[in-house]
């Protein structure tokens, strides 16, 4: 007889409707709608990842001495972004080619470098170094430029005055690139 109580008992916290089969359905259901959850959150994540004729993903760094920086900062006139490290030679050797970039076209257009990844007493000994002037950010934990797709460096992106990226360039910018980017904006000045 006491087997049967434990049965009996065990069948009645289900309820009498119990059946088996529709714990299965409620489990597919809950992982069906976290599938669905997560492909919306990985689509939104696409969305604000940099795409050439789209708005640039904003972003807030800090520059060397502490303060932030923001793209939006710079709204209203084009940005030249540039990922760069310090141990990249071609870094290196881009650096006197964005510096009289900047130096040429500062009125028209800002620079902003964007070190990736190091520490900020190995960034202020380049930037020293190598004599930058332009603004400079660290983008310590490599968040932006994963937003911006960076796969290499040195790597640009123009953002034209209203935020839209214009560009991509993967290695070192050329003056001949940089040169005819000035004479645009000379054109398109009222």
């Amino acid at each position: 007889m006491a087997g049967q109580g434990a049965t009996a008992g065990a069948g009645a916290e289900f309820g009498s409707g119990y059946r088996p089969g529709r714990w299965w359905s409620v489990v597919a259901a809950v992982v069906v709608a976290l599938f669905l959850a997560a492909a919306v959150a990985y689509q939104r994540s696409l969305g604000a990842s940099a795409q050439v004729g789209r708005p640039a993903p904003a972003w807030e760094l800090p520059d060397l001495e502490g303060r932030p920086q923001s793209l939006a900062a710079w709204r209203g006139r084009p940005v030249l972004l540039n990922f760069w490290t310090t141990w990249c030679q071609p870094c290196r050797e881009e650096v006197p080619v964005l510096e009289r970039f900047w130096r040429r076209a500062g009125h028209l257009v800002t620079v902003v470098g964007i070190d990736v990844r190091e520490p900020l007493a190995t960034v202020r000994q380049f930037v020293r170094e190598m004599g930058m002037t332009y603004p400079v950010v660290r983008d310590a934990d490599g968040k932006v430029a994963e937003r911006y797709r960076v796969q290499g460096f040195p790597e640009s992106w123009w953002v034209d005055a209203d935020g839209v990226l214009r560009w991509q360039w993967k290695g070192p910018l050329t003056e001949q690139r940089l040169q005819a980017e000035q004479a645009r904006l000379e054109a398109a000045r009222p």
